[in-house]
Formats: structure tokens, C-alpha cells, sequence
């Protein structure tokens, strides 16, 4: 995974392929529930951000392979596991590093992942080679398959798939050997078509653009609700809580069933307006301030939520030493009343979409925030000390930690009036995040006992990156490299 195997044809999309994942091909849970492949088979092509997994008979020994802390090991020609990016020229090595799959208890169950150091380019056909240098669990020869030896001595094989693959091989021997690497020395070799930018942006681009039409600038046309309380803690002088308009593009609020309404091309379809949560700190600082204070969009950690977070003592200090007004909304889909998504999409990860797909309708929600806050809330008496404001709206800044600040890379990338944001402990990308959350223990026993079946939990691991793929930060990350450049 991923491979050519399951990618089709298709003259409408922008890399000229679209994935085909067949049902039999999808894992199945104890329940003898399979993977729906219709949300993936969406997709003009495979991650160019996540995991590639390989699964042997007998397992995969981690001796000699690229580590995590010496890229320049996996851009040798005689590195046991290869990554070239077709048609680049001898330049085109990927950085990478590959691990033996720690999660499951059985070593010859073990599936071998490549993880690439960098995001791969959009829309590009990449190949990946093993060397007979990797061995199996036990130390011995890892084995080719019938199949693979056969293309390998240029003969064909009796199989619909591969008589649709065959004909891509000339082309991957000739670049292997081309850098060095003759094919008598492969276990095994394949390529793939990475996803378009145009695809994995579709979705927020399109959410972004209508909800931009539905608010103005000042949120004249949104309105707003909350009550003040005097906490008495340090730090602060109030903390307000409500709700707040904003543009909605999901099918049921935000309940656990709940995804994007899409039409009948695929694209998110604006369904109204709906009530938000947010929560505000207003710093005790602002009592003696001798002029309205800027004003912070605040995004919360994982599984937590606004109105959490600016209960934290630490935030409160920070707030209340840089003098600045602190309000935020829940990153839905991944707040504090989402980890029941969370548990119920490892049990069935046709499930996953109710999760994955909330995380843009939370970015939405900020846009909104900011939108009301410069407008209604200025003026409003519980952002106003004795008839004056206590923050500019001109002067709107970002800042968000763990979760916070991992989608508030995405959310900077689409909201286009905030120009200055802190992204504190970000990273990207979710596939590679998530499996190393302390969230997570829990949820991985869970899916391990509901997909029992060998190199399942790898694959799941795989499919789940790619739901996150358009909402991810590693996505908009190039975007900011580039406008820093």
C-alpha cells in the first residue's frame, strides 16, 4: 500500500487517475463489516503524505533499515529500502525511514512501514523498491512472490491485475537501474499516483469560499449569545461563554453521525446557519490597559475544548502578561465530546468519516469567531469595561498548542484576514500524529481486537491517513514554506 493496483483511468480528474479500491480488498472487523471504499475511491491518486506498508509471510527483521536520525542513509543507491520520484532525474531519491510495525504481538504479523521524510509532490508517480538486504523476522531471505519474480525475468502472469500492471515495469526496472539498483537484487517493487493538491484542497477551498459569502467581514449578519463570570482567579478580570452563529456544511449538526453534506459533483454544500460553542478571557490586565488590547483567536489541545483550556492557569498567566483577550471555539471532531467518534471508528472504520470530516467544519467555526468578534462582540458589555471596548479589532492574532496548533496551520492557511499566528508543539502528518498521541493506546488495542486479521491494523492505520489528508496541516504547510521564501 499504496499501489497502481487499485488506481483506474480517468480523463475528468486531474492527474488523469482516480483510485479504485475494490471491495474484496477492504478489511473486514469481527462484526464481518468491511471498509466502505467509496469515500476513498473519491481520490485522483494515493497520500502523498502517508504511511506505505508492505506485509511478508514471515515477518520483516528491523536489522539495517533506514533509520529516523540518518536520512541521508535511504538516498544511497545501496540503501536496503528506496524511494524514487519517476521522471525527476538521479536527483529524484526520497528521504525516508522504515520500521517494523511495534503494535502487534505476533513478529511474523509485523508489517514493514516506509514513512517519507518530506511531503511527496502532488500528482507525481513514485516507486518504492525492497532489497534482498532486508530480511525476514528470522534473518533469512525474504521471499519473492510468484508474480514479482516472473515480472522480474520478463514473463507475464495469468492475473487481471497484473496484466494491467505489467506493462508499468519496463519503466520501473529501467529507473531503478538507471540509479544504480539492478533488478536481480529486488524482493520487490511497485509504483503509484499521488493525489492532487486540487483534490486534497477541494473541500475547505469550497467551504471556505461559500462560508465567506454568507458573513461579512465585520459578521454584521451573525449574531451571538453569552454570560460573564467573575472566576476570582488569577490572572483574569472575566470569562464569557455562549454560542455564535455560523455557516454550516454538515449533515446534522455536529451529532456523532454527522458528516459533510456534499452535491452531486462531491463538493461540501452549505446547509444554513447554526449555534456554535465558544468561551473568551478577558485578562485582568485590561482594567488598567490605557487602550483597547489585541485580540487572540485561541485553539485547545486534543480531545479538550475552548472553554477547558481557558480555565488553565498558564493560559491565563500568558493572556494576562502579553495583555490580550483570548477567545476561542472547539476544533470539532476532535474536542472533548468527540472521543466517542474516536472509539467508534476503530471498531468500524466506516465510521471514520464522522470523525475526519468535522475537522473543516471546526475551521469554518474559527473563521466565523473571528468574523463575530471583530464585529457584535466589540461593543457588547461583556467585552467592554465601562462603556469602552477592551480589545482592537484590527489587531487579531492566532495562537493555538498541540491540537491548536496543529490545525491552526490549516485554519491560518484558509482564513485570509489573520496574518500573524503562534503554533505551539504543531506537526504534521496525522498518520504518522495520531498512532503517537497519548490518546491513542487505548484506541489501538481497540482496533487491533476488531481487525484481527494479519497486516489489518497497518492498513487501517493507512486508509484513516488518508481520510485526513485534506485536513491536514502537512497539506497547507508548503503554502506557508512557500510564502516565507
Amino acid at each position: 500500500w499504496p499501489s497502481s493496483a487499485y488506481l483506474v483511468a480517468d480523463a475528468t480528474t486531474k492527474t488523469g487517475f482516480r483510485v479504485q479500491l475494490p471491495q474484496a480488498a477492504m478489511p473486514v472487523n469481527i462484526d464481518e463489516i468491511a471498509v466502505d471504499p467509496a469515500p476513498f475511491n473519491r481520490y485522483d491518486g494515493f497520500s502523498p503524505n502517508g504511511v506505505i506498508v508492505v506485509g511478508f509471510p514471515a515477518g520483516v527483521s528491523p536489522t539495517g533499515l533506514p533509520p529516523a536520525d540518518d536520512p541521508a542513509v535511504s538516498l544511497r543507491p545501496d540503501s536496503p529500502v528506496v524511494m524514487l520520484r519517476m521522471g525527476a532525474g538521479a536527483e529524484s531519491f526520497v528521504p525516508l525511514f522504515a520500521e517494523v510495525d511495534q503494535n502487534i504481538d505476533e513478529v511474523e504479523s509485523r508489517a514493514l512501514l516506509i514513512r517519507p521524510l518530506v511531503r511527496l509532490a502532488p500528482g507525481a508517480r513514485y516507486l518504492v523498491a525492497i532489497r534482498k538486504a532486508v530480511k525476514a523476522a528470522d534473518g533469512s531471505a525474504l521471499p519473492r512472490s510468484p508474480a514479482f519474480a516472473a515480472l522480474v525475468d520478463g514473463k507475464t502472469v495469468a492475473h487481471p491485475l497484473m496484466d494491467a500492471l505489467a506493462p508499468r515495469y519496463p519503466e520501473i526496472f529501467a529507473a531503478l537501474e538507471k540509479a544504480g539498483i539492478p533488478r536481480t537484487d529486488l524482493v520487490l517493487a511497485w509504483d503509484f499516483i499521488t493525489a492532487s493538491d486540487d483534490f486534497l484542497t477541494s473541500d475547505l477551498l469550497s467551504m471556505r469560499d461559500q462560508a465567506l459569502l454568507a458573513m461579512p467581514d465585520d459578521g454584521a449578519q451573525l449574531t451571538f449569545d453569552g454570560v460573564a463570570a467573575d472566576p476570582r482567579a488569577a490572572h483574569t478580570y472575566r470569562v464569557v461563554t455562549g454560542t455564535f452563529d455560523s455557516p454550516l456544511f454538515l449533515t446534522d449538526g455536529e451529532s456523532d453521525v454527522s458528516v459533510i453534506a456534499r452535491d452531486a459533483d462531491g463538493l461540501p454544500t452549505l446547509m444554513g446557519i447554526y449555534r456554535a460553542r465558544f468561551a473568551a478571557l478577558v485578562p485582568a490586565c485590561v482594567e488598567k490597559a490605557a487602550a483597547p488590547v489585541p485580540l487572540v483567536i485561541f485553539g485547545h489541545g486534543l480531545f479538550g475544548s475552548a472553554e477547558e483550556a481557558l480555565k488553565s492557569g498558564l493560559v491565563r498567566k500568558i493572556a494576562d502578561e502579553q495583555c490580550a483577550v483570548f477567545i476561542g471555539t472547539d476544533y470539532i471532531g476532535l474536542a472533548n465530546g468527540n472521543f466517542a467518534i474516536a472509539a467508534f471508528t476503530v471498531n468500524d472504520l466506516n465510521r471514520s468519516s464522522s470523525l475526519t470530516e468535522k475537522l473543516p467544519q471546526g475551521i469554518v467555526n474559527f473563521m466565523a469567531l473571528t468574523r463575530v468578534a471583530r464585529g457584535p462582540m466589540v461593543n457588547s458589555p461583556l467585552f467592554t469595561i465601562d462603556g469602552r471596548p477592551t480589545y482592537d479589532p484590527s489587531r487579531v492574532y492566532y495562537f493555538g498548542a498541540s491540537l491548536g496548533g496543529i490545525m491552526g496551520n490549516v485554519f491560518m492557511a484558509y482564513e485570509p484576514s489573520i496574518e500573524k499566528g503562534v503554533l505551539g508543539v504543531s506537526g504534521g502528518n496525522w498518520s504518522l500524529l495520531f498512532e503517537r498521541s497519548v490518546a491513542w493506546p487505548p484506541l489501538r488495542g481497540a482496533m487491533i481486537g476488531a481487525y484481527p486479521a494479519r497486516f489489518a491494523y497497518a492498513t487501517n492505520i493507512a486508509l484513516m491517513g488518508m481520510g485526513f489528508d485534506r485536513y491536514d496541516p502537512i497539506t497547507t504547510t508548503p503554502r506557508f514554506a512557500q510564502a516565507l521564501r
